[in-house]
């Protein structure tokens, strides 16, 4: 592949995650983040900061993932909350190396480390405990965040974040796709 070639898809591709995008399809949605664990891979649409607007809902998107974790160190793989302005959702869910799900054998109900890859990948360590007769390299591990408006409903938000998830896969695809190699 020549440099011109992969130079072009990638800005084609990379102007393909403004949210604006997002919005016909999946209408409400305000931002998103989608984590694949496994490869430590994360897709999310671009944010102008410029402008005033922009600046809180960076504010918003940072609570949100702060907030989730927190949960998530308390054993919670998902979780849907609003303030006055915004709907949030987390999921956390695990798939065999086929893509089908897979429903953790034990959920940990006590404070885990904090999520990251400091010291210890928390994913892995958690794979581990959820899984205890399964290999976490047959393991994947994925998660979402969801900023909606504070109207949207939360069978709307449900609804959304499973057809968004199943996108962004097919957008992204297995980790060993040929566009990874760019």
């Amino acid at each position: 592949m020549n440099f011109f070639f992969a130079e072009t898809f990638w800005e084609s591709w990379k102007d393909s995650l403004t949210i604006n995008k997002y919005l016909e399809e999946f209408p409400g949605l305000v931002h998103f983040v989608y984590v694949d664990r496994t490869t430590h891979r994360v897709t999310t649409p671009t944010l102008d900061f410029g402008t005033e607007e922009s600046l809180l809902y960076k504010k918003k998107i940072w609570f949100m993932i702060n907030f989730a974790r927190i949960h998530l160190q308390e054993g919670s793989s998902s979780l849907m909350w609003k303030d006055t302005t915004f709907n949030y959702a987390y999921f956390l869910w695990f798939e065999d190396n086929s893509g089908a799900p897979l429903k953790p054998a034990v959920i940990p109900n006590c404070n885990l480390p904090l999520p990251g890859i400091l010291c210890e990948d928390f994913y892995q360590k958690l794979k581990e405990i959820c899984f205890p007769k399964m290999a976490p390299s047959k393991i994947r591990c994925y998660e979402l965040f969801c900023m909606h408006l504070g109207l949207v409903t939360a069978s709307c938000v449900l609804e959304q974040t499973r057809r968004l998830s199943a996108t962004i896969w097919e957008l992204r695809g297995h980790p060993s796709h040929a566009i990874d190699l760019l």
